[in-house]
């Protein structure tokens, strides 16, 4: 008799066999090891034949000795015996290499046992593979530019469907050309640093740092330390782009790390102050992470920009991957501009993008759906 752990295969044949044991990782990702093995009590086949469909990929076989193989049929010729036992194993680790267009695909693998020429069981096995998807649900109609104003932001609702953890992350272009930009943890703490008013002869010892939900977060020195060290090169070389920081607030900046250094208390007040505005800002990204499944690759991404001509159209594109690094097809989406300019004078768009909604549409019991079989 013939049996599996996991119901995703069948057998067939005649005559008497060893009980044989097969199982396959139930889902993967594309691109994501597929594990697979079999076992049986003792060697009563002289050939096991691994049949994959054309789509799927070898990529390692585990106890076998020796095979041969021309990519979708592999013929294992020999396996090796377990010792101080009678039991006998093969496995096997394929893959899904392409990004498939519905959400969920599989394949049907067979395994075949032969004695002599002659085949004696089939054990069939379905390699699941589920893919995440984002979707547009709603954008803006028209964003309006009035005259000396900057719009409030610009709000999207946007829905998650399928499997699997992804990072988002959003560009905008305007006339064709990129104007987005999200905020570095860095360049964050730039300019909070400049607007906090640091006193370095008084270090802020006193002030609470674990309260509510900072509580959550413990960061450790030496990132601390590290972060430091990158704020000072930017600041020094003057790294930092004038759509963060403009020029005095940068002179602002190298003065007071320059004074800084000549105090004794340096070190204590600039890693005091740096860890607690690190504890802010995860604070403050927790609280923009749309769902559990989607990380934002830039917690504010914003469509900054100076134009003259007036505009009539922004394009948004929503790039994403799963936690292979897998890059999905962007959605791309356009909605009107509204320019209420009396003259076309230069003027700075800085609009926030705000994600004001997500609909979780993840799978869940992804064991038990219906799959399109691919060949």
């Amino acid at each position: 008799m013939l049996t599996q752990k996991d119901n995703t295969g069948n057998s067939e044949g005649s005559g008497p066999v060893p009980p044989i044991d097969a199982y396959i990782a139930p889902w993967a990702l594309p691109n994501e090891e597929i594990p697979l093995h079999l076992t049986w009590k003792r060697e009563v086949f002289s050939e096991i034949r691994l049949i994959l469909p054309k789509s799927f990929r070898l990529k390692g076989l585990e106890n076998v000795e020796s095979f041969e193989t021309d990519g979708t049929v592999v013929r294992i010729l020999s396996t090796k015996r377990a010792k101080a036992s009678e039991v006998m194993h093969f496995g096997a680790v394929i893959t899904y290499p392409d990004l498939p267009k519905n959400l969920a695909v599989g394949g049907k693998i067979a395994v075949e046992f032969w004695n002599d020429g002659r085949l004696a069981h089939t054990i069939e096995l379905v390699a699941r593979v589920f893919r995440p998807t984002m979707q547009i649900l709603e954008v803006p109609k028209a964003l309006v530019i009035g005259e000396g104003t900057t719009p409030q932001d610009i709000p999207l609702r946007l829905r998650y469907v399928g499997f699997g953890d992804i990072r988002l992350r959003i560009a905008v272009r305007v006339g064709g050309r990129l104007v987005s930009q999200g905020e570095s943890l860095v360049y964050e703490l730039l300019k909070r640093l400049r607007s906090a008013g640091l006193n370095l002869d008084e270090p802020d010892t006193e002030k609470p740092t674990n309260v509510g939900t900072k509580s959550a977060f413990r960061v450790e020195p030496e990132y601390v330390r590290e972060v430091v060290a990158e704020l000072q090169k930017k600041v020094d070389e003057g790294l930092t782009p004038s759509e963060e920081l403009d020029a005095e607030a940068l002179e602002d900046l190298k003065d007071w790390l320059a004074e800084a250094r000549t105090k004794e208390q340096y070190a204590q007040v600039l890693y005091g102050r740096v860890r607690e505005f690190i504890v802010d800002i995860l604070v403050d990204l927790l609280a923009r992470r749309p769902i559990s499944s989607v990380t934002l690759s830039d917690a504010r991404t914003k469509v900054r920009t100076s134009i003259r001509a007036p505009i009539t159209r922004i394009d948004l594109e929503l790039h994403y991957a799963d936690k292979l690094e897998n890059e999905y097809e962007p959605v791309l989406v356009s909605f009107s501009v509204e320019d209420r300019r009396r003259e076309n004078s230069p003027f700075q768009l800085d609009v926030p993008i705000v994600i004001e909604e997500m609909e979780d549409r993840s799978f869940l019991d992804v064991v038990g759906m219906n799959v399109e079989m691919v060949s």
